[in-house]
């Protein structure tokens, strides 16, 4: 990615940023549920991002036809998260977009506010079939599937370690792991606090790797 490219990426969130720190102070917001409120600061955030880094639109050009793109294949193949994530990005970015036409800060507004929420099961029909994910995700999500947390580096490192030893395990024939051990880090042991604090911890990650 190009400096200039750097450049605009950051210019479109610091503009996106504005929009946010109004919305929430809105009807707009405040109708959302708690879980929806939860999200949508990520969901927004990642929407400004792929609808530049995939279809070369900045905030004042987003178009309904780039829009129904990034959500149903570029959500679902880059975004690991939960269902209840994906569940909220057509109401959460719906009553966004309502807030951008309310305030004309958006030509497009008022149709994407209106085809976002015809997309609502696209979105998460693509995001729970495991043929849409990327490799990254297809990864993470294998991990989540185990019980180990891949924003935490020693649960992420014994799983590649455990994943490591199965995969050698197979190509000796043999059908399951024998005196080995490994941690456990199943989701059972996760507090609430974990789980908001791994969430915080993927917007991170999805920022620093907008494009990989």
């Amino acid at each position: 990615m190009s400096i200039n490219s750097d450049m605009q990426e950051e210019a479109n969130q610091d503009q996106v940023e504005r929009w946010w720190n109004e919305f929430v102070e809105t009807q707009h917001f405040f109708s959302l549920s708690v879980a929806e409120k939860d999200h949508a600061s990520f969901i927004i955030s990642g929407f400004t991002d792929y609808m530049y880094s995939y279809e070369g639109q900045e905030p004042d050009t987003w178009s309904p036809a780039a829009m129904e793109s990034v959500c149903t294949i570029i959500f679902p193949r880059k975004v690991t998260a939960d269902d209840e994530c994906f569940e909220a990005v057509a109401p959460v970015l719906s009553r966004f977009f309502r807030f951008l036409s309310e305030k004309a800060y958006q030509a497009h507004a008022a149709k994407l506010a209106e085809k976002v929420l015809t997309l609502q099961s696209r979105i998460i029909s693509a995001a729970k079939d495991p043929s849409n994910w990327g490799m990254a995700k297809s990864f993470a999500m294998n991990a989540e599937k185990s019980g180990y947390d891949i924003t935490d580096p020693l649960q992420s490192d014994a799983f590649i370690t455990n994943y490591n030893a199965q995969l050698y395990a197979g190509m000796m024939g043999r059908q399951m792991l024998t005196g080995l051990s490994f941690p456990d880090f199943g989701k059972n042991h996760r507090t609430e606090q974990q789980r908001k604090e791994k969430r915080k911890a993927q917007k991170a990650a999805r920022k620093k790797s907008r494009r990989r």
